[in-house]
This record gives structure tokens, sequence and C-alpha cells, in this order.
């Protein structure tokens, strides 16, 4: 079965001066529509559905810990991929390594962490 997660990241300050707002529940993301000059549109919000929403105050260790089980799906023996996929500064990299890449012992990222549960399986 697959399953899609989304991380919403915090906005940046060109998004909170131009009043984007994005909304969240367990499952779904509301986002407001942006026209081809990149203008924000209101009345063209976009609803997104997925298995679960990780909130913009979500740390590496709530991503984990909802992700966890499919390391243990993957020493049973089943077929596990994991991967970011999203715009440049989206947060791909940050979530996968962590926001210090030279230094992953330091907030490691996904993984680093599923690595990591996998040997201590």
């Amino acid at each position: 079965r697959i399953q899609v997660f989304c991380r919403v990241r915090k906005l940046s300050p060109a998004e909170k001066d131009m009043d984007a707002v994005v909304k969240c529940t367990e499952h779904t993301v509301l986002c407001p529509g942006v026209n081809s000059a990149g203008d924000l549109q209101s009345n063209a919000c976009r609803v997104f559905r997925v298995d679960h929403v990780f909130p913009p105050e979500s740390t590496q260790e709530d991503v984990h810990h909802k992700v966890a089980p499919l390391c243990v799906s993957c020493m049973d023996g089943y077929n596990v991929t994991i991967f970011a996929y999203g715009q440049t500064g989206s947060g791909k990299t940050y979530t996968m390594s962590g926001p210090n890449a030279k230094n992953p012992r330091e907030n490691p990222g996904l993984a680093y962490r599923a690595l990591r549960h996998l040997f201590e399986l």
C-alpha cells in the first residue's frame, strides 16, 4: 500500500509579507492559489488530502516516529521506499538529512534516523 505524508514547512518572510496562509489538519492541507505572475489568489485555494500531515511545528523526531514502522516492514521483507518530493527550498534536504548535513548527529534527518533504527532492530 502506498502512503503519502506531507510535511508543511514554516512560511518564509516573503510569504508572510504576501499574507499567505497554509492551513493543515491531520489529513488535509489547504494552500492558496498562485497565478502565473506569482500573485496570491484567495479565490483559488487548493485542497490536498494525504495519509498524514506534519504541520510546520513538527520536529524531525515526529516525522521519524510516524515513519519508523516502515523500517520494521523492511526487515519483515517488504519493499519500502521513502523519498522527498517538492519545489526547491521546500525542505526536502532538511527533512531527509537534517539541518546540518555535515554533522548528522546534530538533529539528524529521516534518512539517518531510519538507518539507525534498522540497525537497532
